[in-house]
């Protein structure tokens, strides 16, 4: 198994940073921005010795090529060796009818383990999903999407740039997809999340009436691929009332199909309120130490 480094987590100014095992999202709003952010991505995947692969929505692979090769990347040699390779997302990305997000993610994988087969050290993919929302794919089925995507990626040797279109994305869809990716380029959200070190979901920074909504969709999401829900709240640094009633509201609904809900060292504030509300007794709740 791919065994990474320590993921970014969190902003970042500079997808230079990334490695191997990153999953980082960015939300494009004006196109002149598209092509140094691409290039400096695929400048620091060269670095690493990997292949380039590209899903192009807002831009063609041929508008793509010119502005890879303007900003100085010698675009037909790296094609001509296999380095790099463009599709158009609907090549990666079904219509909204065909749409699975394990499948998706399956092709991305499919692609990490050609690059290695092919002696590269891994993939450095980039891809536009904007299409999703726009062939009008449920915001929970694109999170659902992207937390199974982290997954793979945390333990693959794939580092991936999601760039969504923000014209295509309202306020609380931008919301709840950067609160699916452990990283973000620019932004810099209230609350985020990240896959676990095993299955699971680690949970980030506050939760307060903004983000309500954006946490109970991620929530929803992880029951859908989880039998039993592991929540790392290590990390969550705020709670309010409308998320601790969320949290019951996944403890309850898990129970009512015989599920457990472990919640990982949680903070002494956020204990005290899981015991108020009598959380932490449903019988199906497990509050667990970082092992």
């Amino acid at each position: 198994m791919f065994e990474g480094g320590t993921r970014v987590d969190g902003r970042i100014a500079d997808p230079g940073q990334m490695s191997l095992g990153d999953h980082i999202c960015w939300t494009i709003d004006r196109p002149e921005e598209h092509a140094p952010v691409l290039c400096a991505y695929f400048m620091r995947g060269l670095e690493l010795g990997c292949r380039l692969f590209y899903a192009c929505d807002r831009f063609s692979p041929e508008e793509v090529a010119d502005q890879l090769t303007a900003a100085g990347l010698d675009v037909p040699a790296l094609q001509d060796e296999g380095t790099l390779v463009m599709l158009s997302a609907s090549e990666i990305y079904p219509p909204a009818w065909a749409f699975h997000g394990g499948e998706t993610v399956a092709r991305f994988r499919q692609q990490a383990d050609l690059a290695v087969a092919d002696g590269y050290a891994g993939l450095c993919a980039a891809g536009d999903p904007t299409a999703l929302l726009r062939d009008g794919v449920e915001i929970e089925s694109i999170v659902e999407y992207e937390l199974l995507a982290d997954r793979t990626i945390r333990t693959s040797p794939l580092m991936s740039l999601c760039i969504y279109d923000g014209s295509w994305s309202s306020g609380s869809h931008v919301r709840d997809i950067l609160a699916a990716h452990p990283a973000h380029l620019g932004a810099r959200p209230a609350y985020w999340t990240s896959s676990g070190d095993a299955d699971g979901l680690a949970l980030r920074g506050e939760v307060d009436m903004a983000v309500g909504a954006t946490f109970w969709r991620t929530l929803e999401a992880v029951a859908r691929i989880d039998h039993h829900v592991t929540l790392d709240v290590s990390s969550l640094r705020f709670l309010d009332v409308d998320g601790m009633r969320a949290l019951e509201r996944l403890a309850r609904a898990l129970y009512d199909t015989d599920r457990r809900l472990t919640l990982v060292a949680p903070s002494r504030l956020l204990s005290d309120c899981l015991s108020t509300m009598a959380v932490d007794r449903l019988p199906n709740v497990k509050v667990a130490a970082k092992p």
